[in-house]
């Protein structure tokens, strides 16, 4: 039995699949990942996945929910939710599913590493380390070398370097970190 009802008196829950499908698919086909606004000025955080794991990061309890994933689709619950900063805002796994990156509101990014036969994430020693003001958005380059986070309040983009164990260092170059043009046209994906 699942604490997130994906299983109900042992049958799956096909309106939560349901849900995260669609999430996904809006990521997909919307500004670069925005999702609609949550009515407080926060776009739903997103899930993300590894080949076999599903990772949901839950703003409100400021936790991630760890799902498997069967062959057949059906989502299992992976133990209890692992803790995150103040107010998660984003997920992401790096491609080779090694690690899982959160944002949190809070100023500060997660590094989890993640147990390749249960899915069960571990935080990396070290973390969380500091982002700018309300990290919105998280991703990791494809090559699994690098994490960019977007920083609403301070209007700014953080690139950090991944380590061997997952934790993240601070990029420091000119084309790195810097705050856009206040004349900028930018576009609010989450309208």
């Amino acid at each position: 039995m699942s604490d997130m009802g994906v299983l109900v008196k042992g049958k799956v829950n096909y309106g939560l699949i349901i849900v995260l499908f669609m999430f996904l698919m809006v990521s997909l086909i919307s500004c670069n990942g925005g999702s609609g606004s949550s009515g407080n000025g926060s776009t739903f955080p997103l899930p993300t996945y590894t080949q076999k794991f599903l990772y949901v990061a839950n703003h409100e309890s400021s936790d991630v929910y760890v799902y498997s994933i069967a062959d057949d689709g059906t989502l299992l619950s992976v133990g209890d939710p692992v803790i995150a900063g103040g107010f998660p805002e984003s997920i992401a796994a790096d491609p080779l599913g090694r690690f899982v990156y959160v944002a949190n509101w809070d100023g500060t990014i997660n590094s989890y590493s993640i147990d390749n036969v249960s899915g069960a994430l571990t935080e990396v020693s070290g973390s969380p380390v500091t982002a700018g003001a309300t990290p919105e958005s998280v991703t990791v380059d494809p090559s699994g070398k690098f994490v960019y986070v977007a920083n609403r309040d301070s209007g700014d983009v953080y690139a950090y370097s991944i380590s061997i164990d997952g934790l993240l260092g601070i990029e420091h170059h000119p084309e790195f970190n810097k705050k856009a043009p206040d004349n900028a046209p930018l576009r609010d994906c989450r309208n």
